[in-house]
């Protein structure tokens, strides 16, 4: 937000913090790291550290925990 106040872009949209999320689940892990997480959800995660892949398998991640 501030990065973008000094070209007069505003981001106002809403926030998810996955950690949070996933943390507040129940779902047990050894960390709480992308693959970690994917992993124990039963997901793929291909192409790790790819900015698109990445937040692919994060609503990923986010779809099956809201189904849990």
């Amino acid at each position: 937000k501030k990065a973008g106040q000094k070209y007069n872009y505003r981001f106002d949209n809403d926030v998810v913090d996955t950690l949070i999320v996933v943390r507040t689940s129940g779902l047990r892990c050894s960390n709480y790291k992308l693959g970690t997480v994917v992993s124990a959800l039963g997901l793929t995660l291909e192409g790790a550290h790819r900015a698109y892949n990445d937040a692919h398998a994060t609503a990923q991640v986010l779809l099956a925990l809201s189904k849990i």
